[in-house]
């Protein structure tokens, strides 16, 4: 059983851990990479080799922290268990954890944390296409995802600031009274003279290919995401 983490909080798994195009990614789902987390109670997968942070650093209990296997713009996975938010609503779930992400990071700037898109699916809704996002959950469970932009202070003191795109799932579990929150970001560039100097320019095209292939990945650790032990709630 894992203890989930109540907020506020003040543990958590910083965000500073974490070129190939989407059709450089996996082309058979058998060639993916399995991902055991919390001792295999859930499992998912990633589309190319993720390295599990907790064989080199210190991770809490509630968390999963896993980052990409390479040196440039790499990939950040965090899952935490959560304690259930029975106070927020389903469709604004997401939001509300990229708030508290925004605070832990001390972002004080509204620039520094803008949301881009929201998204509800719901497990077992053969209704809609959102549905085969997540295929694996048990029937009617509500999945509430978001995309956004934000500058995160790397060194908690605004001196050295990076510019990511987080991608975020809250799978709401209530009869467990659990939230799983899923969180990918991919830093894209770093800024030294903190959230007042101007981003530096990015090729546009590498730009896009970096942004689609990180959206490939979330989907595909959505896709792929389950619960085997139930047990893990208590």
């Amino acid at each position: 059983k894992i203890t989930p983490r109540t907020l506020p909080h003040s543990t958590r798994f910083g965000s500073d851990i974490f070129l190939s195009t989407v059709e450089a990614m996996i082309s058979e789902e058998n060639s993916a990479h399995d991902a055991p987390f919390f001792g295999g109670a859930i499992t998912t997968k990633f589309p190319f080799k993720f390295i599990d942070v907790s064989d080199f650093r210190t991770v809490p209990d509630h968390q999963e922290v896993w980052t990409e296997d390479t040196p440039q713009c790499p990939l950040a996975l965090i899952c935490e268990i959560l304690e259930y938010k029975k106070d927020i609503k389903d469709e604004n779930s997401a939001q509300f954890f990229f708030d508290d992400l925004a605070s832990l990071n001390n972002a004080t700037d509204e620039k520094a944390y803008e949301v881009v898109s929201t998204s509800m699916c719901v497990a077992g809704n053969d209704s809609g296409s959102k549905a085969s996002k997540i295929p694996l959950l048990p029937a009617g469970t509500f999945v509430h995802c978001l995309k956004g932009h934000s500058i995160i202070d790397r060194r908690k003191d605004s001196t050295v600031n990076a510019h990511c795109i987080t991608w975020l799932a809250n799978v709401r579990l209530p009869q467990v009274e659990t939230d799983i929150l899923i969180t990918l970001t991919l830093p894209l560039e770093t800024l030294s003279e903190g959230l007042n100097s101007e981003t530096p320019k990015m090729n546009p095209s590498a730009f896009k290919s970096l942004e689609s292939r990180g959206e490939e990945t979330f989907h595909f650790i959505l896709k792929n995401f389950t619960v085997k032990n139930w047990g893990l709630f208590g």
